[in-house]
């Protein structure tokens, strides 16, 4: 059967990127976003407040050079190269991240840095004789940074993402964030020493932003990153865009998907196409099956997102931070981590004037959910006054809070089980797939992850669908396993 009516579900980053680009290979495109935008997390957003306007993002979205000339296809001058850090606040002291050794000295107490290299040293080098794989992130993380570090730098940060303990969190978590962290403070430190001996090896080093490198190099939209996203929307005119729109169920016989059935304002409909791409969050995409796939309901139940709330505050100053991003590894902090935009883009806030976004993750209905917003406003510009990034509860004009759901997948240790079981049962279907970074239960999968796996899932559609599909799913689906 030749496809050319494809359904995508779902109008985040990657629902959008796979609409563009099939687009432009010339098949119909049905979208159905549940919103009243286009781009999910990577969008922009305005706030005005006496006059002013401030954008803000739905997070920090930094871009990188390996899809450069397909960004600036889209948004050619308006393009920016960032050089930059992030940095992080633990021990009541503000230090480079990834973790920079000299800063251990020059930052932190003599004694206590040492303390901290020797404990990642004697970790770091015990052998394993016992053959076990590490059954938990601690475990995980003590072997690479030793127990110290990991408690005092890591932990923390940790809990705040998965809302547990690192204990009960799968080795996944940490396996997806080696580009960031590193595989081990020691290594490090070793590909720091390289570098500084061979300028081929430093050249490489700082072209994939290893964590031995000083600054980290990445691009970002002029007017914010959700302008990549507003002119691949704008590209789909002629296509049939589903905004503010319901899914209500998802019609199936023998593993293929007859047709959608949604609402949009008190009206139903039903969308029928050739094939359909789901982006919605893993587990939703069974609740919508029609019949339901009895066997498949446990591992559903089993994996859980995590909401953040997004505190977004405009201040009476030009800057605050140095660097794109601040983490908090601070238990005492609502916050995981704060980004201001302007350090990405000067037209982000007016001059004298900046903004900035703390996010904050929770459950539904746990102690973070049934806080008021003016609570929340207040202990977060508190913490902001005690690590003295604002001189006075005055420098904050105006806040308000944005929540958003299904931000984080919670890797507790088991879920890759449950969640290549529902692949598996995905990979029977003729007709659908499933995608992105919702789509596949993974984390630490945004823009050039995105982008990757947009362009794998439309190079499917050049070939043989039942030759290529599930090999090209598979690459991300099992990716860690």
């Amino acid at each position: 059967m030749a496809i050319k009516n494809i359904v995508i579900l779902g109008g985040g980053f990657a629902g959008l990127r796979i609409a563009y680009l099939i687009n432009k290979k010339g098949y119909n495109v049905s979208l159905i976003e549940k919103s009243r935008n286009l781009g999910g997390m990577v969008q922009t957003f305005k706030h005005e407040f006496q006059g002013d306007k401030y954008l803000f993002d739905f997070g920090p979205h930094l871009f990188f050079e390996d899809f450069i000339y397909e960004y600036r296809g889209l948004i050619g001058n308006d393009l920016l190269n960032l050089t930059d850090r992030f940095c992080m606040y633990t021990k009541n002291t503000i230090l480079s991240y990834p973790l920079r050794p000299i800063e251990f000295i020059t930052k932190m107490n003599p004694m206590l840095s040492l303390l901290y290299i020797i404990n990642s040293i004697i970790h770091w080098s015990i052998p394993d004789f016992t053959g076990k794989r590490d059954t938990n992130l601690k475990g995980y993380m003590v072997k690479r940074f030793g127990k110290k570090l990991f408690e005092d730098f890591f932990s923390p940060y940790i809990e705040k993402c998965c809302g547990l303990s690192p204990d009960q969190i799968s080795i996944l978590w940490a396996k997806e964030r080696e580009n960031v962290s590193g595989t081990s403070l020691i290594n490090n430190i070793i590909n720091k020493l390289r570098a500084q001996l061979n300028k081929e090896i430093k050249k490489r080093l700082a072209k994939f932003n290893d964590p031995s490198t000083q600054l980290i190099s990445s691009l970002y939209p002029k007017q914010g990153a959700g302008q990549l996203c507003d002119v691949m929307a704008a590209t789909l005119c002629n296509q049939n865009i589903y905004l503010n729109t319901t899914i209500e169920k998802i019609n199936i016989v023998d593993y293929s998907v007859k047709n959608i059935i949604i609402t949009k304002g008190g009206s139903r409909e039903s969308i029928t196409g050739d094939y359909f791409i789901s982006t919605l969050p893993l587990p939703k995409l069974f609740e919508y099956f029609n019949p339901i796939l009895p066997n498949r309901i446990e591992s559903a139940k089993k994996l859980l997102f995590r909401n953040i709330r997004l505190v977004n505050l405009i201040i009476n100053k030009d800057r605050i931070l140095d660097s794109l991003e601040m983490f908090s590894m601070n238990r005492d902090h609502l916050f995981k981590r704060i980004y201001e935009p302007k350090a990405m883009s000067s037209i982000m806030a007016p001059k004298g004037k900046t903004s900035l976004s703390l996010e904050i993750c929770h459950n539904i209905d746990d102690v973070i959910s049934n806080m008021t917003n003016e609570k929340i406003i207040n202990k977060c510009i508190n913490d902001l006054l005690d690590i003295n990034l604002l001189d006075s509860i005055k420098d904050v004009l105006d806040s308000f809070i944005i929540e958003i759901p299904y931000a984080y997948p919670i890797y507790s240790i088991g879920i890759d089980i449950h969640r290549q079981k529902l692949l598996d049962e995905i990979f029977k279907f003729n007709n659908l797939l499933t995608s992105g970074r919702q789509g596949l239960f993974r984390y630490h999968a945004m823009t050039n992850e995105i982008m990757e796996m947009a362009d794998e899932v439309v190079g499917f559609f050049e070939g043989d669908p039942d030759k290529n599909l599930r090999k090209r799913t598979l690459k991300w689906g099992h990716l860690f396993y």
